[in-house]
């Protein structure tokens, strides 16, 4: 039986960050080929990790085990990669503060292809998505077909737009 859970994202952890944004599949898709120095890591995640409201940071853990990362954030703080202003789709049906974007990786390729990053997610969305929120959107670059897959298979449409071409493609769920 797998056991997922959440811990919020210390400056201890940051370590574990970096290593992890080391790692090929990370710095190709979540780091968009960055590379992340700790000097960088600790710069765009500490100030979450000290104001956890705006946009709370989460490691991953199976059964005790750090694998992954996942975040949340409401749209009215930060909008989703691909979407500048309210006069986007997205908006045409839910308020912003009723919208949160969500981002998600499994960093140990031990965990990766079984199942426990569906588990995350889904662990995830009923501990701190559901009742808090009305929709939960992701934006992965459209070439990170395994990303758009995943997703899709977890319920999430791609919200088509008449706004001029990204290269995220952006996914909602109703969560409500």
């Amino acid at each position: 039986m797998k056991s997922i859970n959440f811990k919020l994202l210390t400056e201890n952890d940051l370590p574990v960050l970096h290593n992890w944004f080391q790692k090929p599949h990370i710095k190709q898709w979540y780091a968009r080929d960055e590379n992340y120095t700790l000097g960088m890591i600790k710069e765009k995640y500490l100030p979450r990790i000290f104001n956890p409201e705006s946009i709370p940071n989460f490691i991953v853990y199976a059964d005790n085990t750090p694998i992954g990362y996942i975040q949340l954030y409401c749209v009215n703080d930060s909008f989703p990669d691909g979407v500048t202003d309210y006069n986007h789709p997205l908006f045409d049906n839910f308020k912003p503060n009723e919208i949160a974007g969500v981002d998600l990786f499994i960093a140990d390729e031990n965990y990766l292809k079984k199942g426990y990053a569906t588990l995350a997610l889904t662990n995830f969305i009923k501990e701190y998505v559901r009742g808090k929120f009305i929709l939960l959107v992701t934006d992965p670059l459209k070439i990170n077909k395994n990303a758009i897959q995943f997703f899709e298979r977890n319920g999430f449409k791609k919200l088509l737009s008449d706004q001029p071409p990204s290269i995220n493609e952006l996914l909602v769920l109703h969560v409500a």
